[in-house]
């Protein structure tokens, strides 16, 4: 372990300036860091060493605090090395799941597990650092080979990430390492799927805890199932208009054939209604106005009136008996005519009592009729 002054951040690596006067780089362990703090640090292994432009220290001294604010100061105006700068991210999942980040030079500079597994494969990696990408992708398939990953899995999928303010030619180059890699896997009988992925997903891929390879892969198969399933239910859908033509009939007629069948039930039953209210009023007894009634009265005592006027005439005035007689018969049929009046009364009346009755039994079967028109509709709707 040593102590040094923190001169550079970056995401996964700090550059310090130790005592000695030596430039070392250590892991970003993800803490709150400022320049210009000292800290204990753990050194990278095969990190080079730089010396100090400015001094040229011996071990076991001390640098000064005044001569370190200088050091600072004017460190932040010199541009470091590059070489430790990450261009790209290339991460290999077969079972073991690792992340390899590679340089301008694509030199490997950092490896991650994503696994228990993948931890096991890096533990058997040696002398990775600053070695090309291709040499230690190589190194790290052999290893899964080894270890007997491949008996249950051959399919080996490689993602990339890459730095778009940086340079194309670093793309460019990748690529054409993937291409050799391909080459190898596919001689060793193996399927290699290559994705490419952006600097997002690869952060809601760390957020998940799982490589960018198994991100793209898991969404993907989200997708494809999400578009199978649309397309199985247009699959069905087709079938079922296919059924329909089949029978001769597209769907729309379908729907307009069981609007018309409705229709047809509904104008039965106003029809069957309809001839109901017929037969009610033919069963009924024809109705006589009152103004009938007054004109066959009317009529009766005229034609009383003319028969009394002619026994008049016959009977004459000369025989007093005659005349007598002819009284009396007139007041018998005076008599008879009031008597027949009365009798016209009486039948009148119970006329007009069947008349009401007849009156009452039509609203009664008015009222049923219409009861029952409400509830057959009721029924319909």
């Amino acid at each position: 372990m040593k102590k040094g002054v923190i001169m550079e951040v970056d995401e996964r690596f700090l550059t310090l300036l130790t005592p000695e006067g030596e430039f070392l780089r250590a892991r970003n362990q993800k803490q709150d860091y400022l320049i210009g703090e000292e800290i204990d640090f753990f050194p990278l292994s095969e990190n080079k060493k730089k010396k100090s432009l400015f001094f040229n220290l011996t071990p076991g001294k001390a640098l000064p605090a005044a001569a370190c604010a200088v050091i600072i100061a004017a460190a932040s105006l010199i541009p470091f090395n590059n070489s430790d700068d990450v261009y790209a991210y290339m991460s290999i999942d077969v079972n073991p799941s690792i992340e390899l980040a590679v340089n301008n030079e694509l030199e490997v500079i950092d490896l991650e597990a994503y696994n228990v597994e993948g931890k096991n494969i890096l533990s058997e990696i040696k002398d990775w650092e600053h070695q090309e990408v291709s040499v230690v992708t190589t190194n790290i398939i052999e290893e899964i080979r080894e270890q007997g990953f491949f008996e249950n899995h051959d399919k080996v999928v490689i993602s990339t990430v890459y730095d778009d303010k940086k340079a194309l030619k670093v793309k460019q180059q990748l690529e054409a390492n993937i291409a050799e890699i391909e080459e190898k896997i596919e001689k060793e009988n193996l399927q290699l799927t290559v994705v490419k992925a952006t600097k997002q997903e690869r952060k809601a891929a760390h957020k998940e805890g799982i490589s960018t390879g198994v991100y793209k892969e898991k969404h993907q198969r989200a997708e494809e199932k999400v578009k199978e399933e649309l397309e199985g239910k247009k699959d069905s859908l087709k079938g079922e208009e296919k059924e329909e033509k089949n029978e001769g009939k597209t769907p729309n007629q379908s729907k307009g054939n069981v609007k018309t069948e409705e229709k047809k039930a509904k104008d039965a039953k106003k029809i069957e209604n309809i001839e109901k209210k017929k037969e009610n009023q033919k069963n009924q007894k024809p109705k006589q106005s009152k103004n009938d009634d007054k004109d066959v009265k009317k009529k009766e005592n005229k034609r009383n009136n003319s028969k009394n006027e002619v026994e008049v005439k016959k009977t004459g005035d000369d025989d007093p008996k005659d005349n007598d007689n002819h009284k009396v018969r007139n007041e018998k049929k005076n008599k008879d005519q009031n008597k027949d009046k009365n009798k016209n009364k009486d039948r009148y009346k119970d006329k007009e009592k069947n008349k009401d009755k007849d009156k009452d039994k039509n609203k009664n079967n008015d009222k049923k009729n219409k009861q029952k028109d409400h509830q057959e509709k009721k029924d319909n709707d």
